[in-house]
């Protein structure tokens, strides 16, 4: 109708539970227990140690978490101058407890050594702990320079030298127990100014001088042998090479005049290459050759008759 107003109801239902409203509490949970585990130090140093030495040093493991820690292996990464001795480790640590593992350094030559410690749990969450170790081994270093020379060809008669130096090229005390010369002739020959067991400081050179005076043709070689106390190499060895080769051959001919006995060359000789002929034949017994005066020299009852013919031929002397 006109001016009438229309009633508008709102309906309202309240539902109503019983405890509604009240806080729910949670039933207790305890954290579950976790293992872990410490191992000190992080790097073991072992500073310098000789090679004929060993130092031993120490890993702690620690079981820092609050279950029971399980080991299941330690194991060394690098050279075998590092080693474990784990004998006396406890392999299952209840929370807090320790044990210890023993690391040990044996240097074997001169100079730095490093590896890495490896311990594993055997709970997969357990990172693997893993320790740096180093050292530095202390021995001496024997370098025998030149270790090969080649004297190349050399006239006969000549004589070439050549040092050799022995150097410490390490840092601990060389000792040079003793020097062997083994060529495969006496034109090969060596000397030296210095004792077996001589000591050289690390730095310090001594030297050894080798002579080459070829005879012949054939080639020569000598192995020089320096026995140390160099743990690596305690037979140190230098070769040496060379021909001998000739420098010219002369033939000196004479006629015996009567009475002569003496008769001088027009040049130095290789005495081992002298030959003589009297009238073509050839002679080898009653006579010799006399370096002081150059000559060869007739015994008294070889000495060739008036008007014989002697030929000497010889290869020359290279040095004269």
């Amino acid at each position: 109708m006109p001016g009438a107003r229309s009633a508008v109801g709102v309906l309202v239902l309240v539902w109503c539970c019983s405890g509604c409203g009240e806080p729910v509490e949670e039933p207790d949970r305890a954290p579950h227990p976790r293992a872990s585990m410490r191992v000190e130090p992080d790097i073991l140093d072992f500073n310098q140690i000789n090679v004929s030495d060993f130092q031993t040093k120490q890993l702690t493991i620690t079981s820092t978490g609050d279950d029971t820690l399980y080991l299941e292996d330690i194991f060394i990464e690098g050279p075998a101058q590092f080693s474990l001795d784990d004998a006396d480790m406890e392999r299952i640590l209840e929370p807090g407890n320790q044990t210890t593992i023993r690391v040990i350094y044996t240097p074997t030559a001169n100079g730095d050594d490093s590896a890495y410690a490896h311990v594993v749990a055997s709970q997969p969450a357990i990172p693997e702990a893993v320790v740096e170790l180093r050292g530095i081994g202390l021995a001496p270093v024997i370098s025998v320079e030149p270790a090969i020379w080649d004297f190349g060809d050399v006239g006969i008669g000549a004589t070439e030298e050549q040092e050799i130096a022995i150097r410490n090229v390490g840092s601990a005390p060389l000792t040079l127990y003793e020097v062997v010369f083994s060529p495969t002739s006496d034109e090969l020959v060596f000397s030296y100014y210095f004792n077996d067991g001589i000591v050289l400081a690390p730095g310090a050179t001594d030297h050894i001088n080798i002579y080459y005076e070829p005879r012949d043709e054939l080639p020569d070689t000598g192995y020089l042998h320096v026995y140390s106390n160099d743990p690596v190499t305690p037979d140190a060895l230098a070769t040496q090479y060379g021909d001998g080769y000739l420098c010219g051959e002369v033939e000196d001919t004479f006629v015996q005049g009567g009475g002569q006995d003496t008769f001088a060359l027009s040049s130095v000789p290789v005495e081992e290459t002298l030959a003589l002929h009297l009238d073509g034949v050839p002679v080898y017994v009653g006579w010799y050759f006399d370096g002081i005066l150059n000559a060869v020299v007739f015994e008294p009852d070889y000495t060739p008759g008036y008007g014989d013919v002697i030929t000497i031929t010889y290869n020359l002397l290279c040095c004269c």
